[in-house]
């Protein structure tokens, strides 16, 4: 059902719908920037989107206004804002009657929709018309830019499109914080940064689809726009599209040689989305100390505070490249003035303030932080020196190319070298000796993704360099573009592109399932009993979950089937009570696995040592499940198969008396 074409099709429609709407349409009717070219206008006008969202969707769940209808009203004042409460009164009065005079005209048959509507497609026509593509190397250059993206698209699409089943573990805790979102709730498991839970229930609320499909959908997504990033950044840096193409290839076609957690590419994870922000943000940053322009300056301090609320660890390199920034500037600029520094101690004040603003509100209300990641920040363990592999070897090379490079040149290439190689170095020193110093967890296990994305970053930019050193002639960008696409086509056949089947910790079968009861029964009118624990964070909002075994150690699940339901009476009965339970839905889903799904990965991490007692108590209670499901139509007749599959099959029970809510 996931998989079929038709539903990925209208599921994809709704999801790019929100999108654009959310992050390209609303922003540009929110927010006035100055004229600029339209990558970075679109970059600029969505750091500004996903900043205001965040904010205000803080506000409203702390007033408990987090619905529809308030957005919309909220964005329509906003969108107004420009021109009612335009201190301009030209502007003002322009915008309010342009619409009454059409208007009137149309009345008064002096205007016609039609005559209007056929002038703007005849407009539309010319521009076509008088639009010649010629072979150029502008075109050649976009074209491999576009084969990099779609390759990039299904090495990390792949999977996502095929089955429904959430990549990683973290996957259903993010779904139950975009669903506490939904809920109004704030801070439920502990105090953690929540911008990209609520981003992701944005795009639920515009989209107007399970969240399973929202949280599917937005890793892959995030993680292309990355590697997009990589080419924007490169090719504005150094001025040489082909090289941006380069540092997008290398992550987005051979990402997997680079280290780092290469199954997070294809999984929802609010640290990646940070890095979606900072990449853009360093830019503006970049460019503000460059060109001084003041739009810029605040677009980067708005993506340095969308960062903070985000993730903590994209907070961090964020101001890692804020430094490299800095040391750049002072030497090549030693006396940048007191204004420039009390504008850096500005943007590094307000982003930390509104970063930690959020925390400081948890706490005010009785909250505590969360446990699990504190517990990973301030961990230590026996941490070994990440050997120096040949790749590593290359981007240090890289780096210190940069470095030669920023000796000679206009202050705008001097700038930009100086700027990468020094940032280059500081997070290789973080990945390869900080975590081995202080032998924290956290270092050692995030700091292998920083040096992933910047790997390309150096490499890119040191292969810009180099074909500026080997000269111009009349057609060297096309025997340029010529050498590089072989070298992909080479890359690809030596190293081919492989889809990311990351690991899970759920079977596809039960996701199927699941979504195949959302979409066929009324919400909330229908509760699964199901061995999988996480279960109640896939059903929350739209139906309701009931754990198979009695209850065992710290799970605590909202309600039991085993031990609470008698198999000899009709319906479903509690033991000791002679009326139909009327606390759960009309419908109730059984779902008896054959074969309980093991994540083999899992069981070999020491960290995880209680999933293997979880795994035997879930074969255990299937046993008791089957005893309970015999006996059952020993004494009620058969029950209904709603789904027999290789290892899992649904009994459906229908309630014949009017049910209340499980939860309620």
């Amino acid at each position: 059902m996931y998989g079929h074409f038709g539903n990925q099709v209208f599921h994809w429609i709704h999801y790019g719908f929100a999108f654009f709407c959310l992050y390209i349409g609303i922003p540009r009717l929110v927010f006035d920037l100055p004229s600029d070219r339209k990558v970075e206008r679109t970059f600029a006008f969505a750091i500004r989107a996903v900043m205001w969202m965040i904010v205000l969707a803080y506000i409203l769940i702390i007033t408990k206004l987090f619905e529809m209808l308030a957005l919309l009203a909220i964005l329509l004042v906003f969108s107004l804002r420009k021109s009612l409460f335009s201190p301009d009164n030209t502007r003002r009065g322009d915008s309010v009657f342009a619409i009454g005079k059409f208007f009137y005209n149309w009345a008064d048959g002096q205007a016609s929709l039609k005559t209007s509507g056929m002038r703007r497609l005849l407009a539309f026509r010319d521009k076509l018309i008088n639009f010649k593509v010629s072979f150029s190397i502008k075109a050649l250059e976009y074209g491999l830019l576009t084969v990099v993206l779609v390759i990039s698209g299904y090495i990390r699409l792949y999977d996502v499109v095929r089955n429904p089943s959430p990549a990683m573990s973290d996957a259903y805790v993010t779904m139950a914080w975009m669903k506490y979102a939904d809920e109004r709730l704030l801070f439920v498991d502990g105090i953690y940064p929540q911008g990209y839970y609520y981003v992701l229930d944005y795009l639920h609320k515009f989209a107007a689809i399970d969240s399973l499909y929202v949280l599917r959908f937005t890793g892959p997504v995030t993680n292309i726009l990355i590697v997009f990033c990589l080419y924007f950044i490169v090719s504005r840096l150094s001025a040489n599209r082909l090289a941006g193409i380069a540092a997008a290839a290398m992550l987005g076609l051979f990402g997997d040689l680079l280290g780092g957690g290469w199954d997070r590419q294809a999984a929802s994870l609010s640290q990646e989305f940070g890095f979606l922000i900072v990449l853009p943000t360093l830019f503006f940053f970049y460019r503000w100390m460059v060109e001084k322009k003041e739009a810029d300056f605040r677009t980067g301090v708005v993506g340095a505070a969308a960062v903070g609320l985000v993730h903590a660890i994209g907070f961090g390199f964020l101001w890692l490249g804020g430094g490299a920034l800095a040391v750049a500037e002072l030497f090549l600029r030693p006396k940048p003035g007191m204004k420039r520094f009390l504008k850096w101690f500005f943007a590094g004040t307000i982003s930390g303030v509104i970063a930690i603003l959020p925390a400081v509100i948890g706490l005010v209300v009785g909250k505590h932080f969360h446990a699990n990641s504190l517990n990973f920040t301030f961990e230590e363990s026996l941490v070994v020196r990440p050997p120096i592999r040949i790749i590593d070897w290359i981007a240090l090379f890289s780096a210190a190319l940069l470095l030669v490079s920023s000796l000679r040149g206009s202050f705008e290439k001097r700038f930009a070298d100086l700027f990468i190689s020094v940032f280059g170095f500081g997070i290789f020193i973080l990945y390869e000796f900080v975590g081995w110093i202080t032998q924290k967890d956290m270092i050692s296990a995030r700091s292998p993704d920083l040096w992933a994305i910047m790997i390309p970053l150096l490499c890119g930019m040191a292969i810009a360099r180099m074909l500026g050193w080997i000269g111009s002639f009349r057609y060297n960008q096309f025997c340029f573009a010529g050498i590089f696409s072989l070298v992909l086509i080479a890359g690809t056949i030596v190293h081919p592109p492989k889809p990311i089947f990351p690991d899970k910790l759920e079977s596809d079968e039960g996701l199927n399932q699941y979504l195949r009861i959302d979409q066929s029964f009324t919400p909330k009118s229908w509760t699964i009993v199901y061995s999988f624990r996480e279960g109640n964070n896939m059903v929350r909002g739209s139906g309701y979950y009931m754990y198979v075994g009695p209850k065992i150690g710290d799970f605590d699940a909202p309600t039991y089937f085993l031990g609470v339901y008698d198999p000899t009476k009709p319906g479903l009965t509690r033991y000791g009570e002679k009326k139909v339970d009327t606390r759960i839905g009309q419908d109730v889903f059984i779902f008896y696995e054959k074969h309980v799904y093991k994540n083999e990965a899992l069981l070999q991490l020491k960290t995880e040592v209680g999933k293997a007692k979880e795994y035997k108590t879930r074969e255990t209670d299937m046993v008791e499940l089957k005893k309970w499901l015999e006996l059952y139509e020993r004494s009620n007749g058969k029950i209904e198969v709603y789904y027999d599959g290789p290892t899992l099959t649904v009994y459906h029970i229908h309630i014949i008396e009017k049910s209340k809510p499980v939860n309620e």
